[in-house]
């Protein structure tokens, strides 16, 4: 059994760009993933305040405004799509270990970026009918708030165009815990 703290998956204070490439890719990461976190952060404080203004108004009213909660499902979404990238950088997506336990260091650090590879081509796809969807004529309004759907859609178009930069990188200079991972082993004998 391999050592706890030796642990393969980067924390939350490690450098994002803590793997190969260029210094350049390190500070446009970093900086990157600093504004991710931030607006991360602000649309969860969004939705927070927007469900508390929800409930006090049911509480002492008996109803409230239907914006709130549409804007706060939207917050919701903004903050996925938006911080998909963060955590892609720093490991933290659900990942299935089952391939990995049978490949040596190498192998798994090819495996890593093939699969980071395909992240990037998928998440560019996306990208791209999302911006589809953004540039069409017959974009409306959303119901209750009268927000643009070109604004709902465009946030989710930058999360995942932030995504495929993330997943790019990490295709063409490693993962941040890379160098760690070799070293140590598996996190977990055995994880699945």
């Amino acid at each position: 059994m391999s050592d706890p703290s030796a642990d393969a998956t980067p924390s939350a204070g490690d450098a994002p760009g803590s793997g190969g490439g260029p210094p350049a890719w390190h500070r446009i990461s970093g900086w990157i993933d600093r504004t991710e976190r931030f607006l991360g952060a602000t649309f969860l404080a969004l939705v927070l305040l927007l469900v508390l203004v929800q409930v006090l108004q049911r509480i002492t009213v008996g109803s409230g405004w239907a914006w709130t909660g549409e804007i706060a499902k939207y917050g919701m979404v903004w903050s996925t799509f938006i911080l998909a990238g963060h955590l892609l950088r720093r490991g933290l997506h659900l990942r299935l270990e089952v391939i990995d336990r049978w490949l040596g260091p190498r192998s798994e650090r090819l495996v890593t970026r093939l699969t980071d590879a395909l992240v990037a081509l998928i998440c560019i796809g996306l990208t791209w009918a999302g911006y589809g969807l953004v540039t069409a004529p017959f974009v409306g309004a959303a119901p209750a708030s009268g927000l643009s759907l070109r604004i709902v859609y465009l946030i989710s178009v930058v999360g995942l165009g932030l995504t495929a930069l993330a997943a790019t990188g990490q295709a063409l200079f490693g993962r941040p815990g890379d160098d760690r991972r070799a070293k140590s082993g598996p996190a977990v004998e055995g994880a699945i």
